[in-house]
């Protein structure tokens, strides 16, 4: 759980970063209530199953981004970078109108089935990496084809619809995949 100068401060950082973007206003005035305090996880034992845990694994996964494209020394546009990095995981939001997660209101599966959300099922059905492009869309994002194989296959590639991908990502994909997954061990770690 973040403490809430934590979310304040997380909030704050992710607005800056976004608002440089090309369309970043449009994403922070049509999502900015629902993004600040948006939960990546239904379960507690998943990572994010918290307020705030959208905007700060975002940040982490920027960082880590910007960190391996240094480390690795291959040429990506910077912008590209922070754009795929802080609204790869946007569709957790749901949608203008109604939120993806609601909070598991019965107490019996919250505490016997460790259920901190649940689904909101009035949402269209859309897999996270969709309703990202989707959102991403909805707000007049041009992306480069490289941004949009990264968001889409940023889920993993385990997933039926990624497999396509498997093998021949481009390099931005790969790096997303991989800072992603190293926050996310690290989270799961922190959270032991």
């Amino acid at each position: 759980m973040l403490k809430i100068e934590e979310i304040q401060k997380n909030w704050e950082t992710y607005m800056r970063l976004v608002r440089k973007l090309h369309m970043g206003n449009e994403i922070i005035d049509g999502y900015g209530e629902q993004i600040v305090d948006c939960p990546t996880g239904l379960l507690k034992s998943h990572v994010g199953s918290y307020p705030g845990a959208l905007v700060e694994m975002s940040l982490r996964v920027t960082k880590r981004l910007r960190a391996l494209a240094k480390i690795t020394d291959v040429a990506v546009n910077p912008e590209s970078l922070i754009l795929v990095g802080m609204l790869h995981n946007i569709g957790h939001v749901g949608d203008m109108a109604k939120p993806l997660y609601l909070p598991e209101e019965d107490e019996w599966r919250r505490d016997k089935l460790s259920k901190n959300y649940i689904y909101n099922e009035k949402l269209q059905k859309m897999s996270i990496s969709h309703r990202t492009l989707y959102i991403l869309q909805s707000c007049g994002t041009q992306l480069t084809a490289d941004e949009w194989i990264a968001i889409q296959v940023s889920q993993g590639s385990h997933f039926e619809e990624n497999r396509y991908y498997a093998g021949s990502m481009p390099y931005l994909a790969t790096l997303l995949q991989t800072a992603r997954q190293q926050v996310i061990a690290e989270m799961r770690e922190e959270n032991k």
